[in-house]
């Protein structure tokens, strides 16, 4: 069982940074690089977070190898750019 208001509550509190750019907590609501598109519902990028938070209890769970979305992946759900390849 995944707590899904906990981990909302703290990825709200502590926005992750995503290629140097912090992803944006209430009372911001509505933007691709929110947390939270109105009040209630979260964003593309959070509900990816809450998904990794899945994957990684399954993983545990049942030694598997399911793998995570990435930095990149998350990124471009936030509408944040990657890095340019050097």
């Amino acid at each position: 069982v995944l707590d899904v208001y906990d981990i909302l509550r703290a990825v709200s509190a502590n926005p992750p940074v995503l290629f140097g750019e912090q992803l944006l907590g209430p009372p911001i609501f509505g933007e691709f690089d929110g947390i939270f598109a109105d009040p209630i519902h979260p964003t593309a990028v959070a509900n990816a977070i809450l998904a990794n938070g899945i994957i990684d209890a399954m993983n545990e769970e049942f030694s598997d190898v399911i793998p995570f979305y990435s930095e990149a992946e998350l990124a471009d759900l936030a509408g944040i750019a990657a890095p340019a390849a050097p």
